[in-house]
């Protein structure tokens, strides 16, 4: 339908609407047709739909790898201590909120872990805390040592071949993640 101030009004104040709405409306010069339908409901922001679903699914993919460091993530998402080992034993679930908080912060460490291999970060990498480089890594407890001997300062150079299982398991981190 096309756009009147006064029927955006009170389609914004019937459906309990931002008031940012109407400018976009305004802009486009018209009001989506689904206002005019008598049945049409907003969705319940609290329900989770089918993907919601999908997405906690995927998050219960990652969490149950081991690689990220649930407490750190609680942290960030403001969750009770142990409510991820909880959700990842099915004791719990995660609201609609929490998936997007979850997912909002997983992402972000996926942009500053690709930003950190990019620039050749690696023993800030390799201490950066979302994340447990021991299952990150996925090598021999020799391999890991010499390796985290760089995040300690025991050592100031490893091999090339240790960049590049450094590069290439944080990189698969990387894609694991930005199927959330």
């Amino acid at each position: 339908m096309d756009f009147t101030e006064e029927k955006a009004k009170e389609i914004v104040e019937r459906y309990g609407l931002s008031e940012k709405t109407i400018k976009v409306w305004k802009t486009r010069g018209r009001i989506p047709d689904r206002y005019l339908n008598p049945n049409f409901k907003l969705r319940d922001k609290t329900k989770k739909t089918k993907l919601d679903k999908l997405k906690e699914e995927r998050i219960l993919r990652v969490l149950v790898s081991k690689k990220i460091n649930q407490s750190a993530l609680e942290q960030l998402c403001a969750l009770n201590s142990g409510f991820i080992s909880d959700v990842r034993k099915n004791k719990s679930s995660l609201t609609v909120e929490q998936i997007v908080l979850v997912t909002k912060e997983l992402k972000k460490a996926m942009i500053e872990v690709k930003e950190l291999i990019s620039k050749k970060r690696y023993k800030k990498l390799l201490q950066y805390p979302l994340f447990f480089a021991k299952h990150v890594l996925d090598v021999s407890n020799t391999d890991y040592r010499r390796i985290m001997s760089l995040s300690t300062g025991e050592v100031k150079e490893l091999d090339e071949d240790d960049y590049e299982t450094i590069k290439d398991r944080y990189f698969v981190l990387t894609l694991e993640l930005s199927k959330l």
